[in-house]
């Protein structure tokens, strides 16, 4: 380009350029044929021309200006009326600076004498030494000092550099952050090339998830479409069970359309309302964002591909805030269609792929543009950057080893060997570097701030850069003292240096930090009247109470599920009581096996995050159709008394039950439905030679007669079971998996089966009242099936399919049975109605599973080894085993009752 502006400048006309142009070529550099051919035509047409240039003709500092002595004596040597004057330092800077000037890197000089504009700070790097820049400009705003007279420059942009950035930003200075970004930082862009990707993932959820909360995503897709609708459309295809394909996100949301919302109680048909009214508002934002997006994805030319992209981020409504690194990326993408239309390649189709590869590779590249500074800011740039700028206050921040002198500006001196002189080339890097630094000192008029890390994040030392060193040895010992502090470390909490708490967070920590190991409140008390902070000192004086409350040795309180609020309490009792609620055995063994469980999932109603990968098991599904299928090839085979074979009658059941349609399932799908397939036949056959020894081991041939017999549920023919004890009764509602009927010499007997396609639990946990589903079960059986005693119980029990089949459960007094369990009934209700929902499982290691271990803190409540109280009233019959002791727990035997 240089070249090419300089044959340019030869070739043009002379009268084309008007008289009285003035230019200035500021540190003319003088590298290339090419400045000097244009310097030269300058020189040759009617113009003030002004060629500044850093040098001094001194014997003493001639080593300093060796990078600038060619240049001088090259441009002494034009003969086009160059004439040199030489500008003293102004004589309004500080003596200090002035000094700096004319004595840094001098041979043979007296040393600087006075510090007056110069200071120089050290500290530990990262953001304690950024708390210091940040003190020294507040301290100079403070001072009058406009902050357009303020210039942050730093060796390079780095952690240190941001550390000071974000240390100004917290102190609520009007810093105004230069660093260089990439287009694909700009949150437009980056919102763009998120878009792009999604077709190539093959709509992955997730992906289309992240994009609708991304906050650059604003279309016009209807009044009704805001951020919010936004979210909760991301939200509720979370909660789908789709991982991708745009046909089965909008399949799935039809589906959830199309549910029905019965329910056996007003709560679950609210959520399922709700759920459904979800789905609808969701439904047209995803099939707009998928008729904006999927066109992208045919093969196209270059710029065909660049106006679809522009065409789909205008419709989406990216970039609408500020859109200027859009334009730039566009400007790029037009660029380079002009390349391959000249390269003959404009009309050849390129993949969507190739494109967003090359489009992502485009925007990393190109630094995007920089906001131009407000009025009234602190600027900040690199070393670099700044030749030639005069500021009233330069503070440069970050001189470690290695930032002054850059490194290969020594490395050909650390090659010499011993008594080897330096050529000719290294002594000029070496001055280039130098008169880099004198540049930065001199383009401060009022004042030089110099910081530097002394010790790392881990308190090892740091080298200070050489040239800071080289400024400090030419100060005399009392100008050094004046100007040069360093400190190694400070107190966390900033009690040792207390001028450096600028920002709000730290100012609140260095109060609390005062009052608690210093027992100085004043600047506590004077905060917590500022409204600005009393809100956050509310919420860590709220945070102290709960941690002492929580403490080892204290009992269970409001901060480990206990509700003590009397208002709370009486609303628990109108919902969890006899009219407005039915209780299912599953909420009362919920209850049972950790309190706070229950008041997560059926008082809070918080829905747990299901992260399920896409190539994860669906265990509740598969149980579910494990159950239908059970269910269908039992039906089957009491139909057929005999004449199919069993194995006949299973694949039957199979092929009914998992019986779909597949035209909307991608091959990922259909594979993982293959292998579905194959575990639940592996589970079916091995329930088949579990019937068997079933049968063989009955007193009789056992009679299925009841599947999925519900009772207090919506859509079923029988009503609520209900428990009584003196005056107070409790509903109770469920769905029994099967009944089998049996005949016995002293009579019909009836057998309360459960499925369980993981591991069932132990008889134990029956007999001792952890388990109360079956129990409660066989006596709602008794109340709504054989009350006239056409049938007894017999036993109870779960059937492992992946286990060892049906166990049987037999309870040998099941009056007294009965009587323990609705005490033990009662006595939970009344525990949960009372508000005790303590943090209190009873297993070990829930917090590896549980849908609520993010909310529960079990991991405190353990390390402080808190106990739930016993009760000494009717509530202690939640404790106690059924029947008072543990029922025996055997095989079924003949006539046993």
């Amino acid at each position: 380009m240089s070249v090419w502006a300089s044959l340019r400048l030869r070739d043009r006309n002379a009268h084309s350029s008007g008289e009285g142009d003035h230019l200035v070529f500021l540190d003319f550099e003088g590298r290339t044929q090419a400045q000097w051919r244009i310097l030269r035509d300058v020189l040759e047409r009617p113009r003030s021309v002004d060629v500044t240039l850093c040098h001094q003709d001194l014997p003493g500092r001639a080593e300093l200006y060796l990078a600038t002595s060619k240049v001088r004596s090259r441009l002494l040597e034009l003969d086009l009326g160059l004439v040199e004057s030489v500008v003293p330092s102004s004589s309004h800077r500080p003596p200090g600076l002035r000094a700096v000037d004319t004595l840094l890197f001098s041979e043979s000089s007296p040393r600087i004498e006075t510090a007056e504009g110069l200071s120089i700070w050290g500290g530990p790097a990262g953001m304690d030494l950024g708390r210091m820049v940040a003190r020294e400009v507040k301290g100079l705003v403070a001072q009058g000092v406009d902050p357009d007279e303020i210039l942050v420059a730093f060796p390079r942009w780095d952690d240190q550099a941001e550390a000071a950035c974000e240390a100004m930003r917290r102190a609520g200075l009007p810093i105004h952050d230069a660093a260089p970004k990439a287009l694909d930082v700009d949150p437009a862009v980056a919102a763009t090339l998120q878009a792009a990707r999604i077709p190539l993932e093959d709509w992955e959820a997730e992906l289309v998830i992240r994009f609708l909360r991304n906050g650059q995503l604003r279309p016009a897709w209807g009044e009704h479409v805001d951020r919010l609708a936004l979210a909760e459309a991301a939200s509720t295809l979370r909660e789908m069970s789709v991982f991708r394909g745009r046909r089965q996100i909008l399949a799935a949301l039809a589906r959830a359309i199309a549910r029905n919302e019965d329910a056996p109680d007003k709560a679950e048909r609210d959520r399922r309302r709700r759920k459904i009214e979800q789905a609808t508002r969701a439904h047209p934002i995803l099939e707009n964002l998928i008729g904006a997006i999927d066109p992208l994805s045919r093969p196209r030319p270059w710029a065909e591909h660049a106006a679809e992209l522009r065409r789909a981020v205008e419709s989406l409504g990216l970039g609408r805030r500020d859109g200027r690194a859009l334009e730039a990326l566009w400007d790029a993408l037009e660029d380079r269609a002009a390349i391959f239309e000249r390269l003959g390649r404009g009309r050849v189709a390129v993949s969507w792929e190739e494109f967003v590869d090359e489009l992502a590779d485009i925007a990393s590249e190109i630094a995007a543009p920089q906001p131009t500074p407000p009025a009234g800011s602190i600027r900040t740039a690199l070393v670099d950057e700044v030749d030639g700028c005069r500021a009233g206050h330069v503070l440069l921040v970050g001189l470690v080893e290695g930032s002054f002198p850059r490194r290969p500006a020594v490395q050909r001196f650390l090659e010499l060997k011993p008594g080897e002189e330096p050529g000719e080339a290294a002594r000029e890097a070496y001055s280039a570097e130098a008169l880099r630094f004198a540049r930065v000192l001199g383009s401060a008029e009022r004042g030089a701030h110099l910081f530097y890390p002394t010790t790392d994040a881990k308190g090892q030392p740091l080298l200070r850069a050489g040239f800071l060193d080289d400024l400090l040895g030419a100060l005399t010992t009392a100008a050094e003292s004046a100007c040069h502090q360093a400190h190694r470390r400070f107190h966390p909490a900033l009690l040792d240096r207390e001028d450096l708490a600028l920002a709000p967070a730290d100012a609140r920590v260095l109060a609390a930090a005062l009052a608690g190991e210093k027992g100085r409140t004043a600047r506590l008390r004077d905060l917590a009247r500022d409204p600005a902070h009393r809100g956050p000192l509310e919420g860590a004086a709220a945070a102290l109470v709960a941690l002492e409350r929580r403490r080892k040795g204290a009992p269970f309180g409001a901060f480990e599920g206990l509700i003590e609020d009397p208002e709370a309490r009486a609303r628990l009792a109108r919902e969890f009581g006899p009219v407005d609620h039915t209780f299912s055995p599953s909420q009362l063994e919920t209850y049972l096996t950790c309190p706070f469980q229950f008041f997560s999932r059926h008082v809070l109603h918080l829905e747990p995050i299901v992260e399920r990968d896409e190539l994860d098991e669906d265990y509740t599904e598969r149980g579910s159709r494990l159950h239908d299928i059970l269910e269908e090839f039992e039906k089957r085979r009491a139909e057929a008394e005999g004449a199919a074979p069993d194995d006949r009658l299973l694949t039957a059941a199979i092929d009914k039950v998992l019986a779909r349609e597949v035209e909307e399932l991608s091959e990922l799908d259909l594979g993982l439905r293959e292998i579905e397939h194959g575990q639940i036949q592996r589970i079916i056959a091995q329930y088949a030679h579990q019937r068997a020894e079933y049968e063989t081991q009955a007193p009789s041939a056992p009679a299925p007669k009841w599947f999925e017999f519900g009772f207090g549920e919506a859509g079923t023919e029988h009503p609520e079971f209900e428990l009584s004890l003196g005056a107070e009764v409790v509903r109770l509602k469920g769905r029994i998996d099967r009944i089998d009927l049996l005949e016995t010499p002293t009579g019909s007997r009836f057998r309360v089966i459960d499925y369980k396609s993981g591991y069932p639990p132990s008889a134990k946990d029956v007999t001792e009242g952890r388990m109360l589903q079956l129990p409660l079960y066989a006596m709602a059986v008794e109340r709504l099936l054989y009350q006239s005693g056409q049938a007894g119980l017999l036993d109870v029990g779960y059937w492992g399919l992946k286990d060892k089949g049906y166990r049987p459960i037999v309870f040998e007094q099941w009056q007294e049975v009965r009587e323990a369990l609705v005490a033990r009934v009662f006595a939970v209700i009344q525990r949960l109605r009372g508000g005790a929902f303590q943090v209190a499982p009873q297993k070990d290691g829930c917090e590896t599973y549980c849908e609520y271990r993010s909310v529960c803190r079990i991991r405190q409540v353990r390390a402080a080894d808190k106990k739930v109280e016993a009760d000494a009233g009717p509530a202690a019959a939640a404790d106690r085993t059924l029947g008072g002791r543990p029922a025996k727990a055997g095989r079924t035997k003949a006539g046993r009752p």
